[in-house]
């Protein structure tokens, strides 16, 4: 499998580039690039930000679209392997326990997707297939970019998991303080 690190966010409501920002002394992206090392051959960066080009072994930029899609759009292109497992740069408390519920639920599906304890889809938590190139494409083509709007269109296995900690992000420097006491 290959990893994908979907790392251009603009980061407004954290004011301050999120990937790079020093989290418990590490930058918050390079979690995801740690746990994405033991899974995967490769691992891509999903920006339009070249000094996110650290976190993996090669960074694309947007071809199409806006937002978190667009990467997931670039970074499956740019994958050699039918199946990647995606990551955000904001979730660090995502682990190999996570990785692997996903991977042992990886059955006849375009895309498998965690759920925390509060019924919450991570869509930027999973594995794709990259069949799913021509339907994100064409959802970009038609300015709909929400991902959720994707995961109903194909098809999707949501994965339930007993806890929401794991998959805390930290957008704002109010969670970073909250996670810091």
């Amino acid at each position: 499998m290959t990893g994908i690190i979907i790392t251009g966010g603009k980061s407004q409501r954290l004011q301050k580039d999120k990937a790079t920002f020093i989290f418990n002394s590490k930058a918050l992206a390079q979690y995801s690039s740690d746990l994405l090392k033991t899974y995967c051959e490769q691992i891509i960066v999903a920006s339009n930000n070249i000094n996110h080009s650290v976190f993996g072994d090669i960074r694309v930029q947007d071809e199409i679209g806006d937002g978190p899609i667009a990467g997931l759009y670039s970074g499956l292109k740019a994958s050699s392997k039918d199946w990647n497992i995606i990551l955000p740069c904001d979730t660090p408390y995502i682990n190999d326990k996570v990785i692997d519920e996903l991977i042992s639920n990886k059955e006849d599906f375009d895309a498998i997707v965690a759920v925390d304890a509060n019924n919450k889809v991570h869509p930027l938590i999973g594995i794709y297939n990259k069949c799913v190139i021509t339907i994100i494409k064409d959802q970009i083509n038609n300015n709909r970019y929400s991902i959720m709007n994707l995961l109903e269109r194909i098809n999707t296995k949501y994965v339930k998991f007993n806890d929401s900690s794991s998959f805390k992000n930290l957008n704002t420097i109010n969670d970073i303080n909250e996670e810091t006491k």
